[in-house]
């Protein structure tokens, strides 16, 4: 019975204690640099975020929101304790709480202030121009000709009236 008590003393400690234990860290050191990652707002408006620096529990690049408008204004975003974003757009901050995870290539973040829900960042597939390209800066033909082409001999509206006959009667 003493060895009983004597072991389950020291295993309940060690449940105790690995319960109590601090905020699990997020390493943002291995997140893909200049690559941009989107995901959907709360507010229905999509959240473009492009990671500068990262370390333990911080990151901090360039982000910019989509609201569906012809031009957007870049900004800048950090992420402190890897608990709370702060973005700053044209003289705007807005803030979210949360707790970020990292999977592959996706990047989790729990918002709990001041709407609750998850967003999903996933990374934006870069975009290449296909074909040659130099396509615009050599020559394609060695020689160059100019034909004169007649398509058709129909008489126009500026065929068949001169200039100087012109009046508001021949819009007519």
């Amino acid at each position: 019975m003493k060895k009983i008590v004597f072991w389950t003393i020291p295993v309940l400690l060690l449940i105790i204690l690995y319960s109590c234990k601090g905020d699990k860290q997020t390493d943002f050191s291995n997140i893909q640099k200049d690559e941009w990652f989107s995901g959907k707002m709360p507010n229905d408006s999509v959240l473009f975020l492009s990671f500068k620096t990262g370390s333990i529990n911080q990151a901090s690049g360039e982000c910019f929101f989509n609201n569906g408008m012809a031009v957007v204004s870049k900004g800048s975003f950090k992420i402190t304790k890897s608990k709370q974003i702060q973005i700053n757009i044209s003289e705007k901050e807005i803030s979210y709480e949360g707790r970020f995870f990292i999977q592959n290539d996706t990047l989790i973040f729990q918002a709990q202030k001041p709407i609750k829900s998850e967003i999903i960042f996933t990374t934006q597939m870069k975009s290449e121009l296909r074909g040659d390209k130099s396509r615009y800066k050599k020559k394609i033909f060695s020689r160059i000709s100019k034909n004169v082409v007649t398509y058709g001999k129909a008489d126009g509206f500026y065929a068949s009236k001169k200039v100087d006959n012109m009046n508001m009667d021949s819009y007519s």
